[in-house]
């Protein structure tokens, strides 16, 4: 044995919980862009989805340059 070893660590969901996290920044890019702040329950249930296509989800109504707008400061955050 070559005396190498190999360490894997689960963050996501073990470690850390990024989901909590994801809530916090779709939390802060609705209040950000003064739309109404979804509840948790709505965004974690957008978890494994594509990003467009959850705030899509979080925001049905909202138009194209508003969904633009969240991704932007979504992926600020």
């Amino acid at each position: 044995m070559s005396g190498q070893r190999l360490v894997i660590f689960d963050l996501d969901g073990t470690l850390i919980d990024t989901v909590a996290l994801v809530v916090g920044a779709f939390s802060f890019a609705f209040e950000q862009t003064g739309m109404v702040v979804p509840d948790e329950k709505s965004i974690r249930a957008t978890s494994g989805l594509s990003t467009h296509i959850a705030i899509k989800r979080l925001a049905p109504e909202a138009k194209d340059e508003d969904l633009e707008k969240l991704l932007e400061i979504y992926r600020n955050e």
